[in-house]
């Protein structure tokens, strides 16, 4: 046998295992429950910020820490 044939043969193994990987993955993929979007907790996050801004406006600095001049 060549050292041609032998790379051949390896190349279309290495081709072989991808397409399995790629399978498998693909599987895994579709089998996966989508996440539920939540909308609620995008607008109790923004509550969240609006209050937190209330207390803390951007000119003042967060308690605990110094104001650098």
């Amino acid at each position: 046998m060549y050292v041609h044939d032998q790379l051949m043969k390896a190349r279309h193994d290495d081709l072989l295992r991808a397409a399995a990987r790629d399978r498998l993955a693909a599987q895994a993929r579709r089998e996966r429950a989508p996440r539920r979007h939540r909308p609620v907790a995008a607008a109790a996050r923004r509550l969240a910020a609006m209050r937190l801004r209330k207390l803390f406006p951007h000119d003042l600095p967060l308690p605990g820490t110094r104001r650098t001049p």
